[in-house]
C-alpha cells in the first residue's frame, strides 16, 4: 500500500502543472494525476461491506488570485476516475467491474514562502463533491448510487 500512495505522489507531482501564479492578478492552473482511493463503506437493503478500489485518474482546473506575495486564493475544479475492484459483505468477496466518478469543486487558500529558488507552501479548502458509483449491469451485485459529500483538501509542496 505504501509503494502505491509513494507512486501516485511522485506522479502527481510529476505531472502537476504550474499554476502561473507567479504575479499578483488572476490566474489558472492545469493538473493532471494519478489516484488511489481507499476502501468505502457501503450498505445495501439492510446488509453493510466494504467496496474495494483500484487506481484511477485526475483532472482538474483551478481558477485563482494572488493577492500578497504570500497568499493565493482559488476554485478548483476536479474529475477522478477509479475502477472498482471487489465488494465484500457478510464474509463473501465479490470481484466487481464498474467504477466511481468524482466530480468536486472547492475553495482553496494556499500560503506561500518564496526562497528564491523553491517555493514552498501550505494549504487547504473545503466544498462539495458528487460521487457516481456503479457497477456492471450483468454483475452479481448491482450497484447504482450516487450523491453529493462535503469535500476538503490539504496542500503542501
Amino acid at each position: 500500500m505504501f509503494i502505491r500512495i509513494l507512486a501516485a505522489l511522485l506522479l502527481s507531482l510529476w505531472f502537476a502543472s504550474s499554476s502561473l501564479a507567479d504575479e499578483f492578478g488572476p490566474y489558472l492552473g492545469l493538473n493532471l494525476g494519478f489516484t488511489t482511493p481507499s476502501d468505502s463503506d457501503i450498505s445495501v437493503g439492510g446488509s453493510s461491506g466494504q467496496a474495494s478500489y483500484g487506481a484511477g485518474f485526475y483532472l482538474g482546473a483551478a481558477v485563482g488570485y494572488r493577492n500578497t506575495d504570500w497568499m493565493r486564493g482559488e476554485v478548483s475544479f476536479s474529475y477522478r476516475k477509479t475502477y472498482l475492484d471487489e465488494v465484500t459483505s457478510g464474509g463473501i468477496r465479490l470481484t466487481a467491474s464498474g467504477g466511481a466518478d468524482t466530480f468536486a469543486m472547492l475553495a482553496n487558500q494556499y500560503f506561500e514562502l518564496d526562497l528564491g529558488l523553491v517555493t514552498p507552501y501550505v494549504g487547504g479548502g473545503v466544498g462539495a463533491a458528487f460521487i457516481d458509483v456503479e457497477t456492471d449491469p450483468s454483475a452479481r451485485l448491482v450497484v447504482n448510487d450516487n450523491s453529493w459529500q462535503f469535500a476538503w483538501n490539504v496542500m503542501g509542496g
